[in-house]
């Protein structure tokens, strides 16, 4: 078959957003962004301490996917960024890794799996957008937001931060009403829940949800090693996805040669 070099040209740009996409971020504290050695060099100019998913890398990001802009920091806002697939969750199953955040061990003593993950989870497809009290939950957040809490429970059911719980949890009717209701300006980006996945490219093959099923990967009885090898193929997944809607790929695309 022959490849028209329009076609070639396309294709050469979506290969490339693709591996942007999946390019590792780390803080900088110079101002602006840049690639070098591998990774992304951010600041962040949203207010807080530095986050990965609200770096301005990823709020350029946010704006070109979602066609949104975040206030100033002075001013509120009903949604944040927000980490897919973390990373604490997993590490906590790894006695390697200690249980927890607080008594996290060094780098060196993790098993090599895990610090391949760790060095890749921090990547634009790894980001999207959710309302402030589901993707930042806390000890005292106020009860009325506790339902639908991404790190808490479900139906009764803990989420503990995984996407494929949280997905199947949102993907009932009554729980997805409740949400836009209760975030109004979220609901009207994302609508319904069919938008919801679409808009945030979680759909298509080997993705979060595939041939209309959610996919399952955080089941207790899978390994670490193997939640953490589904993890990444959906997250790369997903940056396939974007990759794919040549719109955007476009405006991504101009956007990597610019930096």
């Amino acid at each position: 078959m022959i490849v028209s070099k329009l076609n070639l040209d396309m294709l050469n740009k979506r290969e490339i957003v693709f591996n942007f996409l999946c390019i590792p971020i780390v803080e900088s504290e110079k101002k602006g962004i840049r690639i070098d050695n591998g990774k992304i060099e951010t600041s962040q100019s949203y207010g807080s301490s530095f986050d990965h998913d609200m770096s301005d890398v990823a709020v350029e990001f946010y704006k070109i996917i979602y066609g949104i802009e975040f206030p100033k920091q002075e001013e509120s806002i009903e949604f944040v960024g927000d980490t897919m697939c973390s990373f604490n969750t997993i590490a906590n199953r790894i006695p390697e890794a200690g249980k927890s955040k607080k008594q996290r061990t060094a780098y060196d003593n993790w098993p090599d799996y895990l610090q391949k993950y760790y060095n890749f989870y921090h990547c634009l497809a790894n980001f999207w957008i959710l309302p402030t009290f589901i993707g930042r939950s806390y000890p005292a957040m106020p009860e009325e937001y506790r339902w639908a809490s991404k790190t808490g429970f479900g139906d009764g059911k803990k989420i503990e931060d995984y996407m494929d719980r949280f997905l199947l949890f949102i993907s009932k009717k009554n729980n997805y009403e409740k949400l836009t209701k209760q975030y109004p300006h979220y609901g009207k980006e994302f609508k319904d829940y069919d938008s919801f996945i679409k808009n945030h490219y979680l759909v298509g093959e080997n993705n979060f949800v595939s041939c209309g099923k959610i996919t399952s990967f955080s089941d207790n009885k899978n390994s670490p090693e193997k939640i953490i090898y589904e993890m990444k193929n959906l997250i790369k997944a997903r940056a396939k996805a974007i990759s794919y809607d040549n719109e955007i790929m476009l405006k991504i695309y101009d956007w990597y040669k610019s930096l």
